[in-house]
């Protein structure tokens, strides 16, 4: 079951998955510059809300990197920071 509810997420193994996720695309621009603003924000919190605009907060409180980026880029790593995060339960009916 899927479930789209908010939840508090570890930043560190975000991360960690996100790196994971991007594999050979981690060193993209965007995405390099998304990375470098979850450890910025990682430096000052140790975990987030899910589907919400929490992370997007952190992100504006904590990165500079995230404050100096241009129009172009701040739309592109708002939509990450901002993007819905499907937790999966499992239920085991034995």
């Amino acid at each position: 079951m899927f479930d789209e509810e908010k939840h508090p997420v570890k930043l560190k193994d975000w991360i960690r998955q996100q790196e994971m996720e991007l594999r050979d695309k981690v060193f993209d621009d965007g995405n390099a510059k998304y990375l470098k603003v979850l450890n910025e924000i990682s430096v000052k919190e140790e975990a987030f809300i899910s589907n919400s605009d929490d992370l997007l907060n952190k992100a504006v409180a904590h990165s500079e990197t995230f404050n100096s980026l241009n129009e172009d880029d701040r739309e592109f790593v708002e939509e990450l920071l901002c993007d819905t995060i499907f937790h999966i339960e499992i239920i085991d009916d034995k």
